[in-house]
């Protein structure tokens, strides 16, 4: 049913970003096809490797890569699962069948020759299908963009271990930076910023990775298997950090996938951080500056009774954000607090709070 499309709108990320239409709707497609964020498995035609062990040895992996346009080392790396050589086979257990995972980096920059590392998780049953995850929080690791090691049930991954069953052989990428430490990465010295690092994180990893994981893909299960394979479906997903990823994506380079997932995106950093001081100074201005729990449900169904309608459907969910003009820095004088036995009005001071907590503008 998803058709494979070249959509060119841009708009940069930081900004008002709108996703293609065919983008939304291919990825309220996979929600509304499957248990998770991802469609049906293994079709009629998946491909089954007859001996993922012996594919997934370091000289074999290797040599898939060799094949491909960019540079590329399978190697353990220190920011991801460790792998001795790069690579690890995994046999079937009660819980998931078998798999092979590898490591490594590729070139993102080749007149520079900066590199940024990757995870990649091969099924030993494919679907035919290509995955692609986005990172969380500024990237540098891989805590929820491991397929055969998800911490907890998360948006870009479905139930555990869930893209594995299902057959995706999935990719991921630390956006060309080994752990967070603050940012540290994207500084070479006093003064010094490391623009390679930047536009590494900003996009150019992920766009790389889009293009070179699906040509991995290929050439490892066309080696395994013997006969030359191709993709029949892309998909990114991300949430957080990864859902920034995804709007990227969708903004600069959406020719590359077929649907393009984006939950809770941590898309604009600058606000995140003014927002987050901004709360923290409100709260401490004055004793009744603190916003109980009670009070914040009564926002809640304020908010929602303004605005929930505004998306031409009433169902508790506000759809058109944008369009809310809900401020508690003017606040609703219905809003009473509940912290003790003098019931009061919502007062200045937290008011203030609130309006910082709601990032103070619509």
């Amino acid at each position: 049913m998803l058709k494979d499309r070249r959509a060119t709108s841009k708009s940069h990320f930081a900004g008002a970003m709108r996703l293609p239409a065919d983008l939304i709707l291919a990825g309220i497609f996979l929600f509304l096809t499957s248990t998770s964020a991802f469609s049906a498995d293994q079709a009629p035609g998946a491909k089954v490797v007859p001996d993922l062990e012996a594919a997934c040895r370091p000289d074999a992996v290797q040599a898939a890569a060799a094949k491909l346009s960019s540079a590329v080392v399978v190697k353990e790396i220190s920011d991801g699962p460790k792998l001795p050589g790069g690579t690890k086979f995994t046999g079937a257990t009660k819980e998931l069948p078998a798999y092979c995972q590898v490591t490594g980096s590729f070139v993102t920059n080749p007149k520079t020759g900066k590199t940024a590392n990757f995870l990649a998780t091969f099924p030993a049953t494919w679907n035919g299908k290509y995955l692609q995850m986005g990172c969380s929080s500024h990237c540098g690791a891989f805590p929820v963009n491991n397929a055969a090691t998800p911490i907890v049930t998360v948006t870009n991954q479905g139930y555990p271990g869930e893209i594995i069953i299902k057959g995706y052989a999935s990719f991921s990428t630390d956006e060309g930076h080994e752990g967070d430490d603050r940012a540290k990465w994207a500084i070479k010295g006093p003064g010094q910023l490391d623009e390679d690092a930047v536009e590494d994180f900003y996009y150019r990893a992920d766009q790389v990775l889009a293009r070179l994981g699906k040509q991995f893909t290929t050439a490892f299960y066309g080696q395994a298997i013997k006969s030359p394979q191709k993709i029949s479906y892309a998909y990114f997903s991300g949430c957080s950090g990864g859902g920034r990823d995804a709007f990227v994506t969708a903004s600069y380079f959406p020719e590359e996938f077929d649907g393009i997932i984006g939950g809770s995106a941590y898309s604009n950093m600058m606000a995140v951080a003014f927002q987050r001081a901004g709360t923290t100074l409100a709260s401490i201005l004055s004793e009744d500056a603190d916003v109980p729990l009670a009070l914040v449900t009564q926002v809640d169904r304020y908010v929602k009774a303004k605005c929930d309608k505004l998306d031409g459907v009433e169902d508790g969910l506000i759809q058109n954000p944008a369009a809310c003009d809900f401020s508690a820095g003017a606040g609703p004088p219905a809003m009473r607090r509940q912290d003790g036995p003098h019931a009061v009005l919502h007062t200045g001071t937290d008011r203030n709070h609130q309006h910082a907590v709601d990032g103070g503008h619509r």
